[in-house]
């Protein structure tokens, strides 16, 4: 068996190949770990498409919906959203909107768009949106959702469909994480 000591305490024991233990003298509750570390991480990841079609009406991407709920007082949340986003066959600026919201508010716009010449040839990328959420809990802390909604922006050109986790090249898988951070 295995030990692993520090200033005489036995902090953890392994036997053989099995996982290590921790001592039973170890309170990881009340330890101080450096700032910038991960304490919980949750993800949900989907292959279903949204199509917008070419009107405005933003759509929930309500596959992507996730729920945290903050375990320190002082912690922020990362929030990332990644996903294909196809843009109709036309010429111009092709604006798309994504947004972040937090218990169905708080919104956060990402407003994007991406020069086409050929109106022959749709565009597709992947796409990443990043927030960083202060949640102001200090105690009893809540459950929050976060979800996006998607739409093709009013100045894109009016014959342009968009899609989100859509290339029309076969499936694709949209990711959303989010990392409590201390």
């Amino acid at each position: 068996m295995a030990e692993l000591q520090l200033g005489g305490k036995t902090i953890a024991t392994q036997t053989g190949n099995q996982e290590p233990i921790f001592a039973s003298n170890v309170n990881l509750v009340s330890a101080t770990f450096p700032a910038g570390h991960v304490i919980q991480f949750q993800k949900v990841t989907s292959t279903t498409e949204y199509l917008t079609g070419n009107n405005t009406t933003a759509l929930a991407l309500s596959a992507f919906d996730l729920q945290i709920t903050p375990k320190q007082s002082n912690s922020k949340l990362l929030i990332l959203l990644s996903g294909v986003i196809n843009r109709g066959a036309n010429s111009g600026n092709i604006l798309y909107e994504v947004v972040s919201k937090i218990n169905g508010s708080n919104d956060l716009s990402f407003l994007s768009g991406k020069m086409n010449n050929d109106a022959t040839v749709e565009v597709s990328n992947v796409e990443q949106f990043i927030r960083v959420y202060e949640h102001n809990q200090t105690s009893s802390f809540s459950q929050l959702t976060l979800s996006w909604t998607f739409r093709r922006h009013t100045n894109a050109n009016t014959y342009g469909d968009f899609a989100f986790n859509f290339d029309g090249n076969g499936t694709n898988t949209g990711l959303h994480y989010v990392m409590e951070i201390v």
